[in-house]
């Protein structure tokens, strides 16, 4: 991911929607139009591949989806604690290997992002393995956390 991409995830926290009030959750298409309409910066395709990536939930994206294009370009956002909690005392990564997901402190975000795996593995147009976890077949992660371990 470019350091664009990331300077924008920073600055944008993931999402925006089109409208407010619907008691509809915002997909990702809906959110990439309203990014592009308001950060010039990012393309659609630039925030689909990034909504792709995170776990967000109904709340993150609705709260979004209220805010107007001004909050969006906010180096943190009103909604950024909705969509990103804390990372608390101990921000250590964890695995849910069932949901293939790896929960995660980012301080550019300001707190706990939740990946998924096929998606982060799709990055490098590797298969997701199937497995998270700090260690797969004598390999161990980098980081000594816990990782997507793609194929």
């Amino acid at each position: 991911m470019s350091v664009r991409l990331h300077a924008w995830l920073a600055l944008a926290t993931l999402l925006a929607a089109c409208g407010g009030g619907s008691s509809r959750t915002p997909t990702c298409e809906a959110l990439a139009e309203t990014i592009a309409r308001c950060d010039p910066k990012t393309t659609q395709a630039d925030w689909l591949g990034l909504c792709s990536l995170a776990v967000l939930s109904d709340a993150c994206r609705k709260a979004i989806a209220a805010a107007p294009c001004s909050e969006h370009v906010k180096a943190t956002p009103s909604y950024q604690a909705t969509c990103f909690p804390p990372c608390g005392a101990n921000p250590t990564a964890v695995c849910d290997g069932a949901a293939g997901t790896v929960l995660q402190c980012v301080p550019s975000l300001g707190g706990l992002v939740t990946y998924r795996c096929p998606a982060v593995c799709g990055l490098t147009n590797k298969q997701y393995s199937g497995t998270c976890g700090t260690e797969l077949s004598g390999q161990t992660s980098v980081s000594g956390e816990p990782v997507c371990w793609c194929q």
